[in-house]
């Protein structure tokens, strides 16, 4: 198991596979919980680029990871 004290970031995706951490975090965040700090999964478009989302928008996180892997950016340049 993992833990940090704080998460810093350009972008953390969560989903209920993957919760949402208990940490300070300075990143914006994208998940399947809601607050101040946390945008829908469905407003994934205005992130990622739209080769690591699922036909509904949402992140696809193996691909994602793969992505990330090689290299290849999957944040939005905007």
């Amino acid at each position: 198991m993992l833990r940090a004290a704080t998460i810093r970031a350009q972008v953390l995706s969560y989903s209920a596979y993957f919760p949402k951490p208990h940490a300070e975090i300075d990143a914006f965040c994208i998940g399947n919980e809601y607050g101040e700090a946390s945008f829908p999964v469905e407003r994934g478009s205005e992130v990622f680029v739209t080769g690591v989302l699922t036909k509904d928008g949402r992140l696809d996180e193996n691909i994602a990871a793969d992505w990330l892997r090689a290299g290849r950016p999957v944040l939005r340049d905007e």
